[in-house]
């Protein structure tokens, strides 16, 4: 995310100062913040499924290492 927002940031304003260009950032501004918005959320979503299947992972193990029978000598 930081990487986009540095690359887009660098390109300034893209949409001019003109009617056309005011009236494309009216329609244009909203929609890439809330893009912006959802790609964060999406990383943010990613990270946590990461967490959580490295922890069943983890879980699993132990549960399977626990479920062994082990031969007494």
């Amino acid at each position: 995310m930081t990487q986009l927002e540095r690359t887009l940031g660098s390109l300034g304003d893209v949409s001019g100062g003109d009617d056309q260009g005011r009236e494309f950032a009216r329609g244009y501004d909203p929609s890439a913040i809330t893009i912006e918005q959802a790609l964060q959320n999406l990383a943010k979503g990613l990270a946590d499924i990461a967490r959580g299947l490295e922890v069943m992972g983890i879980n699993y193990l132990g549960s399977d290492a626990a479920g062994q029978v082990r031969k007494s000598e």
